[in-house]
């Protein structure tokens, strides 16, 4: 439930632990060719795909060796993924670069997806042309953080130049950004209209967003981009 903090915190950096664990959306299949196996060398930045046509991935945050691959069971909903078991190197700091690297919504589509809060560039370009409108939102939806809130306000020159590069890239008429009215004399941002918004729950969570500012009445069952909007965050987006 998205929540405002008076002081918000400023994250905390931890160090990746010597073998890391890496999700993938994707179960094994013994009947097909995997794309990456144990014994494996990857490099910082390195896509990882379990196979040739996934459309989920992870983005390995550090170079190693894949020590193991197996199944495992995230819950009864979730069902099954794919974990991943990487040594880590501390003597190779070498990152793996994208030959394909532009500024544009594909290449965002193709690497950037599993950014933290997992930006929806593939809705985007699905919806090419039938979304004018995106609201960036500060907000945090565990009661026990306050990540967005701090980049919202202690990172604003950077959340700023995102916004510009988002509307570059997705051509959107109009960006917003949501944060909490008493923030409104502590940051100042060109070329995005600020909304301040209430501190009280349930206002901030985005079909009140909706109702609020827009006076649209979203059905539980439709998604925000069916109404030619989408609501981001600085450091997750929903709809």
């Amino acid at each position: 439930m998205p929540c405002w903090n008076p002081d918000p915190e400023a994250p905390v950096k931890m160090d990746v632990p010597a073998l890391l664990t890496l999700l993938l959306p994707d179960p094994i299949d013994s009947t097909r060719a995997a794309l990456i196996k144990k014994g494996d060398v990857v490099k910082k930045g390195q896509k990882l795909l379990l196979y040739e046509n996934s459309t989920g991935y992870a983005v390995s945050p550090v170079s190693g060796i894949i020590k193991s691959i197996d199944t495992f069971t995230v819950d009864n909903i979730s069902g099954l993924r794919t974990r991943i078991t990487i040594e880590k190197d501390a003597r190779d700091t070498e990152q793996t670069g994208y030959a394909d690297m532009a500024e544009d919504l594909s290449f965002a589509a193709r690497h950037l997806t599993q950014l933290p809060g997992a930006p929806p560039f593939d809705g985007l370009i699905q919806h090419n042309g039938k979304i004018s409108t995106l609201v960036i939102t500060a907000a945090d939806t565990d009661l026990l953080t306050t990540t967005s809130q701090y980049i919202g306000t202690a990172r604003a020159t950077l959340l700023q130049e995102g916004a510009q590069i988002l509307k570059r890239i997705t051509n959107l008429s109009k960006i917003y950004l949501l944060i909490p009215g008493y923030l409104q004399d502590r940051v100042r941002f060109d070329g995005v209209t600020v909304m301040p918004a209430s501190l009280t729950y349930p206002d901030t969570l985005p079909a009140m967003v909706m109702k609020t500012i827009w006076t649209k009445f979203c059905l539980p069952a439709k998604p925000l981009m069916k109404w030619g909007s989408v609501l981001s965050g600085p450091k997750r987006w929903y709809l």
